[in-house]
């Protein structure tokens, strides 16, 4: 090959030569340190193919240089590799550093796709309990690590996940929550669909106004909490609350609202609320009725993957437009909810209610 054929040669290899040059340089610290946004342009310019281990460690150079955006940046990169161990580790890095940006929301989204891709990856599971936890969450928060427990943990790790359960059941000093819904009901106004009513004289025709209406409302419901620890097994947790369907028409509104005082006691992993109430309900406007309620409940883990949630209940409720209706009400229900693997778990409950017997409340000519 001739001398001018040889400087030919190299002049074709100069772009793979810079390549292989510039990935050097950013490696072996050769190139006077211009900062990883430069690294990422020259980067992009010259097409370098990066290896995923390069990638998180530009990346970790980023975040020590306090440039969060590029880190994040390259993990949404990495989070696109066919290997699943690698798009998982890149999901949860990002889910960290968007936790430390209080983008919670975003963090947990990363958290269950990981999941998705790995369920029995118990460390993913407590980092999302946690999160969710801070989100207010304390029953989901409560159910990951159900699921975490039941594949099984290190003995360390199941030691501080069993503290972390217990103190779930104490961490929120106050909570509430808003539900708002369209109610389409066939039956507005609780009437019959007859279009007579018969009778011992003759049968007599019901006007429009008398027979069942169909409508279109708003339902809404919330209830608001707090929680003043009396002692360190000992709580005090009053509560209110408020559910209603509204309709254009205001006589066919029904609302009504509670107010609650709870004593809760825990006792290990168990707890116990006594609570005692009062709810009043409104209906077209007008107070419909009264409601004095006493109950019980009890909250208690069976085992690691389980637990049984029992509540028992009297209430004695008053009609104002019609006595006779009044009485006591009286009403049980268990629930049972159990882990089964870490993406799968089942529930059951069953609830009874029992009316008191009011025809001894009837004056005789209506027996």
């Amino acid at each position: 090959m001739t001398r001018k054929g040889s400087e030919w040669h190299l002049v074709k290899r100069i772009p793979e030569l810079l390549r292989f040059c510039i990935g050097a340089f950013l490696f072996i610290g050769v190139l006077p340190y211009a900062g990883t946004s430069a690294c990422l342009a020259a980067a992009s310019k010259t097409e370098i193919h990066f290896s995923a281990a390069q990638l998180f460690g530009i990346a970790d150079k980023a975040i020590a240089e306090s440039n969060v955006d590029a880190a994040i940046t390259l993990y949404k990169a990495i989070e696109q590799d066919a290997n699943v161990d690698i798009r998982n580790e890149a999901r949860f890095r990002h889910a960290k550093l968007l936790e430390q940006r209080q983008k919670l929301t975003d963090a947990a989204v990363l958290y269950r796709a990981i999941l998705d891709d790995k369920p029995n990856a118990a460390r993913v599971r407590v980092e999302l309990a946690a999160l969710l936890s801070r989100m207010g969450d304390l029953a989901g928060a409560r159910h990951q690590l159900r699921q975490a427990q039941a594949e099984g943990l290190p003995p360390e790790v199941a030691q501080v996940v069993n503290q972390y359960v217990a103190a779930l059941r104490s961490l929120k000093p106050w909570g509430g929550s808003f539900e708002l819904a369209l109610a389409p009901d066939s039956n507005i106004n609780r009437a019959t669909d007859a279009k007579t009513l018969d009778t011992v004289i003759a049968p007599l025709n019901l006007s429009r106004d008398a027979r069942e209406r169909s409508g279109l409302g708003l339902k809404g419901s919330g209830q608001l909490y707090a929680r003043a620890n009396l002692s360190k097994d000992l709580a005090l947790v009053p509560r209110v609350s408020g559910l209603g369907t509204l309709y254009r028409e205001n006589q066919f509104n029904d609302i009504s609202g509670s107010a609650q005082l709870g004593l809760e006691w825990r006792v290990k992993s168990d707890r116990l609320t006594l609570s005692a109430g009062h709810t009043w309900r409104w209906y077209g406007g007008d107070l419909y009725a009264r409601t004095q309620n006493f109950s019980v409940d009890l909250l208690h883990p069976t085992g690691k993957r389980a637990q049984i949630d029992l509540d028992i209940g009297v209430s004695r409720v008053r009609y104002l437009r019609n006595d006779f209706q009044s009485g006591m009400i009286y009403n049980a229900s268990m629930a049972y909810e159990r882990a089964l693997t870490a993406r799968s778990g089942a529930s059951l409950s069953v609830s009874t209610r029992a009316d008191s017997d009011h025809s001894g409340s009837y004056p005789a000519a209506i027996k």
